[in-house]
């Protein structure tokens, strides 16, 4: 077992998974997340306190991952491909787009849909199914 340095943590994100993923309009790169990230993540796709539902809204998590995850390049530094301003873009990727970009991320951050559900969980959803069942079936492929 070697010793912890954290020397050789880095924020650059040389570190972090990637996975090349071909859509329509050209490549990007998916790029593993970073426990702020994934916070940031919850934080923001959170339904309102006023929401009797609770928890997490599974549209804007999906929304927001692929805004985090999705980069130019894999080269560090890149810069993201989505940011606030393309919601209407996001929204108008074709389903198996956005299943491709959505089964990768899954992979770069370690997750099989099992673990997709802890991590849910984790992050405080309340445990309704409230993921369509075709979408459900497209993530779980």
């Amino acid at each position: 077992m070697s010793k912890f340095d954290k020397s050789k943590l880095s924020s650059d994100g040389s570190r972090r998974r990637k996975e090349q993923v071909s859509l329509d309009a050209g490549d990007l790169w998916v790029w593993e997340m970073t426990v702020a990230e994934s916070a940031g993540l919850a934080d923001r796709a959170s339904r309102p306190a006023i929401d009797p539902r609770g928890g997490m809204d599974p549209a804007a998590t999906i929304v927001y991952q692929i805004m985090l995850c999705c980069y130019e390049s894999d080269e560090p530094g890149a810069n993201r491909v989505f940011n606030d301003a393309d919601i209407p873009l996001i929204h108008s990727l074709r389903m198996e787009e956005m299943t491709r970009i959505v089964q990768a991320i899954q992979r770069v951050n370690g997750l099989n849909p099992e673990e997709v559900d802890l991590t849910r969980d984790f992050f405080g959803a309340n445990g309704e199914d409230s993921i369509s069942p075709a979408l459900s079936s497209a993530l779980s492929s």
